[in-house]
Protein backbone atom coordinates (compact mmCIF):
# COMPACT_ATOMS: atom_id res chain seq x y z
CA UNK A 1 0.00 0.00 0.00
CA UNK A 2 1.06 3.23 -1.16
CA UNK A 3 0.89 5.94 1.79
CA UNK A 4 0.52 9.89 0.74
CA UNK A 5 3.20 11.71 2.12
CA UNK A 6 2.78 15.53 3.25
CA UNK A 7 5.70 16.89 3.96
CA UNK A 8 5.41 19.90 6.52
CA UNK A 9 7.82 23.28 7.23
CA UNK A 10 7.47 25.49 9.67
CA UNK A 11 9.20 28.71 9.41
CA UNK A 12 10.36 31.78 11.26
CA UNK A 13 12.74 34.45 9.57
CA UNK A 14 14.63 31.91 6.82
CA UNK A 15 14.90 34.09 4.31
CA UNK A 16 18.62 32.72 3.94
CA UNK A 17 17.71 29.11 4.26
CA UNK A 18 14.06 28.26 3.07
CA UNK A 19 15.63 28.51 -0.42
CA UNK A 20 18.16 25.46 0.05
CA UNK A 21 16.07 23.55 1.92
CA UNK A 22 13.53 23.59 -0.93
CA UNK A 23 15.67 22.40 -3.35
CA UNK A 24 17.22 19.79 -1.26
CA UNK A 25 13.53 18.41 -0.09
CA UNK A 26 12.97 18.48 -4.05
CA UNK A 27 16.07 16.48 -4.92
CA UNK A 28 15.68 14.17 -1.73
CA UNK A 29 11.68 13.19 -2.92
CA UNK A 30 13.32 12.50 -6.74
CA UNK A 31 14.29 8.77 -4.91
CA UNK A 32 10.31 8.56 -3.45
CA UNK A 33 8.33 6.35 -5.88
CA UNK A 34 6.55 8.45 -8.52
CA UNK A 35 3.41 6.78 -7.15
CA UNK A 36 3.08 8.36 -3.67
CA UNK A 37 1.01 11.77 -3.87
CA UNK A 38 3.25 14.80 -2.14
CA UNK A 39 1.92 17.74 -0.95
CA UNK A 40 4.37 20.35 0.76
CA UNK A 41 3.15 23.25 3.31
CA UNK A 42 5.09 25.69 4.23
CA UNK A 43 3.54 27.08 7.62
CA UNK A 44 4.78 30.89 9.04
CA UNK A 45 4.82 31.38 12.49
CA UNK A 46 5.77 34.64 13.09
CA UNK A 47 8.02 35.29 10.40
CA UNK A 48 8.99 39.42 9.73
CA UNK A 49 11.57 39.04 7.23
CA UNK A 50 11.18 37.83 3.36
CA UNK A 51 11.12 34.52 3.85
CA UNK A 52 7.51 34.16 1.71
CA UNK A 53 8.08 36.17 -1.29
CA UNK A 54 11.26 33.80 -1.56
CA UNK A 55 8.80 30.58 -0.79
CA UNK A 56 5.88 32.54 -3.46
CA UNK A 57 8.65 32.62 -6.43
CA UNK A 58 9.35 29.16 -5.71
CA UNK A 59 5.91 27.90 -6.03
CA UNK A 60 5.51 27.77 -9.64
CA UNK A 61 9.13 26.73 -10.81
CA UNK A 62 8.98 23.65 -12.92
CA UNK A 63 11.99 21.68 -10.84
CA UNK A 64 9.14 22.53 -7.63
CA UNK A 65 6.32 21.08 -9.50
CA UNK A 66 6.23 17.67 -7.54
CA UNK A 67 6.63 19.49 -4.13
CA UNK A 68 3.23 21.01 -4.73
CA UNK A 69 3.86 23.68 -2.31
CA UNK A 70 1.40 25.44 -0.65
CA UNK A 71 1.95 28.66 2.77
CA UNK A 72 -0.56 29.10 5.62
CA UNK A 73 -0.04 31.04 8.83
CA UNK A 74 -0.17 29.95 12.75
CA UNK A 75 0.62 31.95 15.90
CA UNK A 76 4.53 32.17 16.43
CA UNK A 77 5.68 28.92 17.86
CA UNK A 78 7.03 25.50 16.24
CA UNK A 79 4.65 23.27 17.73
CA UNK A 80 1.64 25.76 17.03
CA UNK A 81 3.16 25.67 13.13
CA UNK A 82 2.99 22.01 13.15
CA UNK A 83 -0.36 21.34 14.84
CA UNK A 84 -1.59 23.74 11.59
CA UNK A 85 0.22 21.84 8.86
CA UNK A 86 -1.68 18.72 10.43
CA UNK A 87 -4.99 20.33 10.20
CA UNK A 88 -5.10 21.80 6.79
CA UNK A 89 -3.32 19.09 5.18
CA UNK A 90 -5.43 17.62 1.82
CA UNK A 91 -3.88 14.28 2.02
CA UNK A 92 -4.01 11.96 4.52
CA UNK A 93 -0.84 9.20 5.23
CA UNK A 94 2.21 10.28 7.04
CA UNK A 95 3.54 13.97 7.81
CA UNK A 96 7.30 14.33 7.55
CA UNK A 97 8.45 17.44 9.75
CA UNK A 98 11.69 19.47 8.59
CA UNK A 99 13.36 22.35 9.50
CA UNK A 100 13.75 25.23 7.11
CA UNK A 101 18.02 25.66 7.99
CA UNK A 102 18.48 22.00 8.19
CA UNK A 103 21.03 20.66 5.56
CA UNK A 104 19.28 17.29 4.06
CA UNK A 105 20.95 14.41 2.34
CA UNK A 106 19.50 13.39 -0.60
CA UNK A 107 18.32 10.08 0.41
CA UNK A 108 16.92 10.95 4.11
CA UNK A 109 13.20 11.49 3.00
CA UNK A 110 13.47 7.76 1.23
CA UNK A 111 14.72 6.42 4.33
CA UNK A 112 12.76 7.70 6.80
CA UNK A 113 9.60 7.16 4.57
CA UNK A 114 10.35 3.24 3.91
CA UNK A 115 11.70 2.97 7.84
CA UNK A 116 7.90 3.90 8.82
CA UNK A 117 6.04 1.91 5.97
CA UNK A 118 8.05 -1.56 7.19
CA UNK A 119 7.25 -1.23 10.50
CA UNK A 120 3.53 -0.57 11.69
CA UNK A 121 4.44 -0.11 15.23
CA UNK A 122 6.49 2.63 14.71
CA UNK A 123 5.18 6.17 15.18
CA UNK A 124 7.95 8.57 14.47
CA UNK A 125 10.98 7.31 12.75
CA UNK A 126 13.39 10.49 13.21
CA UNK A 127 16.63 11.22 10.92
CA UNK A 128 20.24 11.07 12.80
CA UNK A 129 21.40 14.64 13.22
CA UNK A 130 25.26 15.24 12.57
CA UNK A 131 26.78 18.21 13.49
CA UNK A 132 28.81 20.01 9.69
CA UNK A 133 31.90 22.45 11.03
CA UNK A 134 32.99 25.56 8.56
CA UNK A 135 36.79 25.50 8.66
CA UNK A 136 39.01 26.74 9.74
CA UNK A 137 37.84 25.89 12.91
CA UNK A 138 38.57 28.28 16.32
CA UNK A 139 39.83 25.97 19.30
CA UNK A 140 36.09 26.00 20.78
CA UNK A 141 34.66 24.25 18.09
CA UNK A 142 37.67 21.62 17.96
CA UNK A 143 36.64 20.49 21.28
CA UNK A 144 32.41 20.62 20.13
CA UNK A 145 34.09 18.11 17.15
CA UNK A 146 35.59 16.10 19.52
CA UNK A 147 32.47 15.63 21.55
CA UNK A 148 30.33 14.67 18.49
CA UNK A 149 32.63 12.21 17.65
CA UNK A 150 32.91 10.68 20.95
CA UNK A 151 29.15 10.76 21.48
CA UNK A 152 28.06 7.20 20.74
CA UNK A 153 29.80 6.55 24.09
CA UNK A 154 26.66 8.33 25.67
CA UNK A 155 23.12 7.04 26.31
CA UNK A 156 21.15 7.46 23.79
CA UNK A 157 19.00 10.70 23.73
CA UNK A 158 15.17 9.58 25.14
CA UNK A 159 13.89 11.60 22.47
CA UNK A 160 13.93 11.92 18.94
CA UNK A 161 15.62 15.79 17.25
CA UNK A 162 12.61 17.34 15.52
CA UNK A 163 15.21 18.82 12.60
CA UNK A 164 13.68 16.04 10.64
CA UNK A 165 11.02 13.31 11.55
CA UNK A 166 8.01 11.27 9.94
CA UNK A 167 4.83 10.50 12.02
CA UNK A 168 2.33 8.00 11.39
CA UNK A 169 -0.61 9.28 13.47
CA UNK A 170 -3.44 10.55 12.01
CA UNK A 171 -4.21 12.98 14.01
CA UNK A 172 -1.78 15.24 16.48
CA UNK A 173 -1.06 13.37 19.93
CA UNK A 174 -1.23 16.30 21.90
CA UNK A 175 -4.91 17.22 21.31
CA UNK A 176 -6.01 15.01 23.72
CA UNK A 177 -4.05 17.43 26.21
CA UNK A 178 -6.10 19.88 27.79
CA UNK A 179 -2.56 22.20 28.37
CA UNK A 180 -4.95 25.67 29.59
CA UNK A 181 -6.25 23.29 32.07
CA UNK A 182 -3.07 21.61 33.05
CA UNK A 183 -1.89 25.17 33.53
CA UNK A 184 -4.73 26.28 36.21
CA UNK A 185 -3.70 23.89 38.39
CA UNK A 186 0.45 25.55 38.91
CA UNK A 187 0.09 28.57 41.28
CA UNK A 188 0.90 32.06 38.75
CA UNK A 189 4.41 32.37 40.35
CA UNK A 190 5.48 29.25 38.60
CA UNK A 191 3.55 30.17 35.55
CA UNK A 192 5.01 33.10 34.63
CA UNK A 193 8.75 32.17 36.17
CA UNK A 194 8.27 29.11 33.33
CA UNK A 195 6.49 30.93 30.64
CA UNK A 196 4.35 28.26 31.24
CA UNK A 197 1.30 29.94 29.37
CA UNK A 198 3.25 29.42 26.19
CA UNK A 199 2.78 25.66 26.32
CA UNK A 200 5.25 23.56 25.12
CA UNK A 201 8.08 25.20 22.96
CA UNK A 202 10.69 22.31 22.22
CA UNK A 203 8.21 20.42 20.07
CA UNK A 204 10.23 17.02 19.66
CA UNK A 205 11.07 16.37 23.75
CA UNK A 206 7.38 17.07 24.63
CA UNK A 207 6.14 14.82 21.17
CA UNK A 208 8.47 11.99 21.79
CA UNK A 209 7.18 12.09 25.52
CA UNK A 210 3.64 12.01 24.45
CA UNK A 211 4.23 8.99 22.22
CA UNK A 212 6.62 7.00 24.73
CA UNK A 213 3.89 7.55 27.41
CA UNK A 214 0.91 6.35 24.66
CA UNK A 215 2.35 3.16 22.48
CA UNK A 216 6.12 2.86 24.96
CA UNK A 217 9.47 3.41 23.84
CA UNK A 218 9.85 1.05 20.39
CA UNK A 219 7.25 3.54 18.89
CA UNK A 220 9.72 5.88 18.09
CA UNK A 221 13.39 4.61 15.91
CA UNK A 222 16.07 6.88 14.51
CA UNK A 223 16.57 5.89 11.18
CA UNK A 224 20.90 6.04 10.62
CA UNK A 225 20.55 5.78 7.36
CA UNK A 226 18.44 9.22 7.11
CA UNK A 227 21.13 11.54 8.01
CA UNK A 228 20.75 15.37 7.98
CA UNK A 229 23.46 17.78 9.25
CA UNK A 230 23.44 20.91 11.33
CA UNK A 231 26.33 23.82 12.32
CA UNK A 232 26.90 23.10 16.47
CA UNK A 233 27.54 26.34 18.55
CA UNK A 234 30.86 28.63 17.41
CA UNK A 235 31.60 29.47 20.65
CA UNK A 236 30.60 28.96 24.50
CA UNK A 237 28.02 31.21 25.08
CA UNK A 238 25.70 29.28 22.43
CA UNK A 239 26.76 26.66 23.53
CA UNK A 240 25.21 27.77 27.08
CA UNK A 241 21.96 29.37 25.61
CA UNK A 242 21.45 25.62 24.28
CA UNK A 243 22.03 24.12 27.45
CA UNK A 244 20.09 26.31 29.43
CA UNK A 245 17.04 26.47 26.73
CA UNK A 246 16.93 22.61 26.93
CA UNK A 247 17.05 22.63 30.88
CA UNK A 248 14.54 25.11 31.40
CA UNK A 249 11.98 23.18 29.05
CA UNK A 250 12.80 19.74 30.74
CA UNK A 251 11.39 21.46 33.56
CA UNK A 252 8.61 23.22 32.10
CA UNK A 253 7.51 20.35 30.24
CA UNK A 254 7.57 17.57 33.33
CA UNK A 255 5.45 20.66 35.41
CA UNK A 256 2.63 20.58 33.06
CA UNK A 257 3.23 16.87 32.40
CA UNK A 258 4.00 15.38 35.56
CA UNK A 259 2.98 11.59 34.08
CA UNK A 260 6.30 12.01 31.57
CA UNK A 261 8.63 12.47 34.48
CA UNK A 262 9.61 9.14 34.24
CA UNK A 263 10.08 9.09 30.66
CA UNK A 264 12.24 12.24 31.22
CA UNK A 265 13.87 11.45 34.23
CA UNK A 266 16.92 13.29 33.61
CA UNK A 267 14.64 16.46 35.19
CA UNK A 268 12.08 16.73 37.70
CA UNK A 269 8.97 18.84 37.80
CA UNK A 270 10.00 22.83 38.97
CA UNK A 271 6.80 22.22 40.68
CA UNK A 272 4.61 19.16 41.52
CA UNK A 273 0.76 19.63 42.01
CA UNK A 274 -0.44 17.64 44.98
Amino acid sequence: MISPLTIGIPVKNEENTISSTLRALDNAIKYLDKRIPIETIVCLNGTTDNTQAIIESYKNRAFCKRLNLSIVRSRAGKLLAERKIARVRKLHGFILYCDADTIIDKRAVKELYSSICKNDELRVACAKVLPIFNKPLNNFQKIMKAYYEMRYLLPVRGCFHGRMFIVRDANDILEQYDIAARIKKVPQTIVKKLYLDKGPICDDIVLSAAIVHKYGQHAIQRVHTAKVYFYPPANRYDFFLGVRRYTIEMQRINTLFPEFVSINNTYKPYYSPS
